[in-house]
């Protein structure tokens, strides 16, 4: 079960107590329903007033025990939903897959909420109704063994055809998931595409694609919702009358035929219900957790692939020593096409170089295999001259800053976007932003002033100034830059060049159009296409 799985034990155990206490409401129930009818039919007033003050004192306390078993549920789903939702999202930040991160949006939003909905709540609800079963059998029992397995075989039933529909249910439901993670993507891409809509004008197409794909997201639904209430309304016809109307019937006939009184009968009865009405529940909860098979399957796929390292794992980062990097004929292919040519490069501590080659020519795809997001498919790379093999994606990026041609802005404040969330003194950060030359930003700014979408706004000199403080914070041994000034006029690109010289470290660049003044701070100038027609 989720609950047992993902739960706090001592969570779940405490919920589990108190559903089985809330449980004996309908054993009690029973007895001052039969109470009240033998007082009636033998009018017996101090039976009547014995069963009423009983009654009264023990609705009370099970409305303090139910009221506290809702919180304990609450605080249960909570507790569940934080941790999955964080460790969902721990494996869309340390993972390398693009696919399965671009699923992340709708899965944790969409998926997970359905989770709750259809698999935690109606677990929680199927154990309730297991426990009012169990408790109620007993009971019914108590009062009279004939009726109690009378009743108990005709709530059999309804459970038999329900279990036969479960498949179709699980299919539909796999179904509405592909068809709404598929929605989801078309809406980002849209919404992330809408200036080149607008540009050129296809408002319409754009919303015809939105219709489409909306239609198809709810013909799933209704389908699945479809055949789930055909089940449910089938199992609800057959329970009633196999496991209400002929089983009263034959109540009935025993106390017309003097078998049983009517006081043991309607406390059967009573009891009935609290077996029956469960037993066909639960049916209706098992085809209502069926529409998350899907869901469940692809939370386990996601968490077996769970990272359990972290930074704090390994020294602190100011002791990271760097002293060399080298690639040896290093090529980078995705079976049909080269993305990255063969590569020799012999980088030394403190070296500013520059990687110059045309659009297109794998220069960004080095950088991704210097950090360790793509494999080589032929070739070699050390690191110290260690094997980087040998380094777990996190000790390699541990040794880069990395500077992108558009740098991202979270949807914070200037600090945050600065420490990205970590703890740093008030000294080093105002050491920081004055390397940059942010300091008058966050004097008339703030720390706090926000960033963003629909927020304030920097220009994009100051964003990348802002990029190399993230990287100067943390004292990276080696400044990855991708085209790092070539959306900045001329001024600015020169300013940000001159930060970049001062970077005290490793600086490896990557561009195509660095003017002779802006490559005068580099040790050296690698043409990678020039270097790749040699080698070939």
């Amino acid at each position: 079960m989720l609950i047992i799985k993902y739960g706090k034990k001592r969570e779940w155990l405490l919920c589990l107590a108190l559903f089985l206490v809330v449980s004996f409401q309908g054993l009690m129930m029973a007895y001052i329903v039969s109470g009240f009818t033998t007082a009636a039919t033998q009018q017996d007033s101090q039976l009547f007033k014995r069963v009423l003050i009983v009654g009264i004192t023990l609705l009370t306390l099970f409305a303090v025990v139910n009221y506290l078993s809702k919180l304990s549920k609450i605080k249960l789903i909570k507790s569940i939903n934080q941790s999955l939702r964080s460790r969902v999202m721990s494996v869309y930040l340390n993972s390398n897959d693009k696919a399965l991160s671009k699923e992340g949006l709708a899965f944790l939003t969409n998926d997970l909420k359905q989770l709750e909905t259809n698999a935690l709540q109606v677990e929680l609800m199927a154990i309730t109704c297991l426990f009012t079963v169990v408790i109620s059998v007993f009971g019914a029992l108590l009062f009279d063994v004939r009726m109690t397995i009378v009743f108990f075989i005709g709530s059999l039933l309804p459970l038999i055809i329900g279990k036969l529909t479960k498949r179709k249910i699980t299919k539909a439901s796999a179904e509405w998931q592909r068809t709404n993670q598929q929605y989801v993507r078309m809406v980002k891409d849209t919404l992330d595409g809408l200036t080149t809509i607008k540009t050129y004008q296809t408002i319409q197409p754009m919303e015809r694609r939105a219709t489409v794909a909306t239609n198809q997201l709810e013909n799933k639904l209704a389908t699945m919702n479809k055949i789930v209430s055909l089940s449910d309304t089938f199992v609800y016809l057959v329970s009633w009358i196999s496991g209400m109307m002929l089983p009263f019937a034959v109540g009935i006939y025993l106390v017309i035929e003097g078998q049983l009184s009517l006081g043991i009968f309607m406390g059967v009865l009573q009891l009935s219900n609290n077996f029956v009405n469960p037993l066909i529940q639960m049916m209706q909860l098992k085809n209502q957790k069926a529409t998350t098979d899907a869901i469940i399957e692809n939370l386990e796929v996601i968490l077996a692939t769970e990272n359990t390292s972290s930074l704090n794992e390994f020294e602190p980062q100011e002791h990271i020593k760097f002293d060399s990097l080298e690639l040896s004929g290093a090529i980078v292919s995705d079976g049909q096409h080269v993305l990255m040519p063969s590569t020799n490069l012999k980088v030394k501590e403190n070296e500013k170089i520059l990687i110059t080659a045309p659009s297109g020519y794998g220069k960004s795809t080095l950088l991704k295999v210097l950090q360790g997001h793509h494999e080589l498919s032929t070739g070699k790379y050390f690191i110290n001259n260690q094997i980087v093999k040998k380094l777990s994606q996190l000790e390699l990026q541990r040794y880069f800053a990395y500077v992108q041609q558009t740098p991202y802005i979270f949807n914070s404040s200037i600090l945050f976007n600065v420490t990205l969330g970590e703890d740093y003194s008030d000294e080093a950060l105002e050491h920081v932003i004055e390397q940059v030359g942010l300091a008058d930003v966050v004097a008339e700014k703030g720390w706090d002033y926000l960033l963003g979408e629909g927020q304030g706004d920097l220009s994009g000199g100051q964003i990348q100034r802002l990029e190399i403080a993230r990287a100067l914070l943390r004292k990276r041994p080696v400044l990855l830059i991708d085209e790092g000034t070539s959306a900045l006029d001329k001024q600015t690109s020169l300013t940000i060049r001159d930060i970049i010289n001062a970077y005290p470290g490793t600086v490896i660049e990557v561009g195509h159009k660095l003017s002779t003044e802006e490559q005068r701070g580099f040790d050296r100038v690698i043409p990678l296409d020039k270097q790749a027609r040699e080698a070939s």
